[in-house]
Parts: C-alpha cells; sequence; structure tokens
C-alpha cells in the first residue's frame, strides 16, 4: 500500500490523476470480485474461506494494483527519477512522513474493526461489507481528482501569500465533490439492485446489502466533505492536523465501541461508519474556520 501511494503522489506532480484512478478500479472490481468468490466459496470449486477469503482478496488486488502502478511508472519521462542524495528526508519531510504513517495506521484499523464487527456476524455480512467498502473507497479515489486539483491550488495560494482565496478555494472545490458524491451515490443504489443479474446466487448479500443502502449513501456524501478537506489540508502541508483527526476519530470513538456490550446490526455497523467519516470531517473544519475566519474572504 505504501508503494502504491507513493506511486500516486508522484503522478501528482506530474499533474495526471486518470492513472491513479485507473489503478484503483482495477483494485476495486478485482477485491469485490475476490470477496465473492473466495468468502463464501463456490461450491465444488472453491471452498469457502470467510474471514481468511477476505485478507487474500485485499492482499491479491493490491499486488495487481502494485504491478499496474509500476507500468505507469516505467511510462513517465526516462529522467524522472532523483538521485540518491535527493531521497535523504530532511526533518520537515521525515516529521510530515511521519504523521501519514500513523494516519494511514488509524485509518485501516478502523477498517479492520468495522470487518471484525460484521464477522462476528456471519460470512455473508463479511462478504457485503468488503463488497460495499470497496465501492465506497472507489468513490473516495473518484472523488480524489477535484481533491488533488485543491492540494496543488492551496499550496500555492499559500506560497505566494494569497490567503484569502483559500476559503473560496475549499468552497468551491467542495461543491463540486458533493454533486459528484450525488451522482456515486445514485450508482451505489443501481449497483447494490443490480449486481445479482451479475451473480444470481448472491441474492441474499443483495438483500443484506439493501439495508444499508441509506448510511452507505449517507457515508459517501460526507465522504466527499472529508476527502476535500484531506486533499486542502495536505495542500497546505497540514498533516499533523490530519494525523490527530484520525487518531482522534480511530481511537476515542471506533475502538471503545468494540469493548461495549453493543447488539451490533449490520445498519447501526453502518451508522457507525459514517459517523467516523462525520468526525474525521468536523475537525479539519472546525481548525480551518479557527485559523481563517470570514473576514480573509476578499471582498469587491
Amino acid at each position: 500500500m505504501l508503494v502504491i501511494f507513493s506511486s500516486f503522489g508522484i503522478f501528482r506532480g506530474f499533474q495526471n490523476t486518470t492513472w491513479a484512478l485507473k489503478v484503483v478500479l482495477l483494485g476495486a472490481i478485482i477485491n469485490i470480485l475476490l470477496d465473492i468468490l473466495l468468502i463464501e466459496g463456490v461450491a465444488g470449486y472453491i471452498p469457502a474461506m470467510g474471514v481468511a477469503g477476505s485478507a487474500w482478496a485485499s492482499v491479491t488486488s493490491l499486488l495487481i494494483m502494485l504491478l499496474f502502478s509500476l507500468y505507469f511508472l516505467k511510462k513517465l519521462p526516462s529522467d524522472w527519477t532523483l538521485k540518491s542524495g535527493y531521497l535523504i528526508p530532511n526533518k520537515q519531510m521525515a516529521v510530515m512522513s511521519f504523521n501519514m504513517i500513523i494516519r494511514l495506521f488509524a485509518l485501516n484499523l478502523t477498517i479492520l474493526i468495522a470487518q471484525r464487527i460484521a464477522a462476528s456476524m456471519g460470512t455473508k455480512y463479511l462478504s457485503s461489507l468488503s463488497i460495499l467498502m470497496n465501492y465506497w473507497l472507489f468513490t473516495s479515489f473518484f472523488i480524489d481528482g477535484y481533491a488533488t486539483a485543491a492540494i496543488a491550488l492551496a499550496g500555492k495560494f499559500k506560497g505566494a501569500g494569497k490567503i484569502h482565496l483559500l476559503t473560496p478555494l475549499l468552497q468551491k472545490t467542495t461543491i463540486i465533490n458533493m454533486v459528484i458524491a450525488i451522482l456515486l451515490a445514485i450508482g451505489s443504489i443501481l449497483f447494490i439492485y443490480n449486481f445479482t443479474h451479475i451473480w444470481p446466487s448472491k441474492i441474499e448479500i443483495q438483500t443484506i446489502s439493501s439495508s444499508v443502502w441509506i448510511p452507505l449513501n449517507i457515508t459517501i456524501l460526507l465522504g466527499a466533505f472529508a476527502f476535500t478537506l484531506d486533499g486542502f489540508f495536505i495542500g497546505l502541508g497540514k498533516m499533523k492536523e490530519l494525523r490527530n483527526t484520525l487518531i482522534i476519530a480511530t481511537v476515542v470513538f471506533c475502538i471503545p465501541l468494540i469493548f461495549f456490550n453493543i447488539n451490533w446490526t449490520y445498519p447501526f455497523l453502518w451508522h457507525m461508519i459514517s459517523l467516523w467519516v462525520l468526525i474525521r470531517g468536523l475537525i479539519p473544519l472546525i481548525y480551518y474556520t479557527k485559523k481563517h475566519p470570514h473576514k480573509i474572504l476578499p471582498t469587491k
């Protein structure tokens, strides 16, 4: 995952987000297909593997994403690589990288907690969660296109001292991403209610998935807002704030839930995911409004 996301960073540097989208789309499709085949198995051909099947599906899709990332890296100009001396990070780079690693760890920990809860309900619920989670992660990378634009422009405005342009940039990027998220939410409904045309034997998983289409779509819409702020803060170099946001959302909110004697239901699990996304969007917004009050907006 670290190599794949490092490749995405290089693609962004060349102003090319199409390759990253292709890699993520391919990975999501392969992960969904393998989840269906490996978690419950195929009678007479593939034994049901349960949680282990979900793990192997994730590893296999990541391996294929890695290979395609390396393929696209080879298509870059031959002089894009840096000399070894440039690869030694200074203190600021090291701190930013460390913060992003902690943030990534917290993100994956949340996903693991959700998978643990779904697995306790049964393999069909784990299958549904894996499929819908992959769709949600795909929407996040889809939305990441305009978030990447926010990264570049936010850094440019900050470097040029044009702080008054940051709030209009955030507002415009958020509106665009919310429109995209609405279209993706509609797509999720079509996906949930039609994937049995491809896998007729998975009607029970479709029924389970259809019971959470409302919190799933809430998660997609909230994710558009949260991912936009993610890109914005990365552009401003605010890695510490993003790290703290994920730590609070995961350690303070998610982890304690698994120690409570909660009668988990599948819709309640997705409401928990929605609330987690809401928290990770609200904290950066609160920080931003404190640092950039409305008076900085440009006047006519």
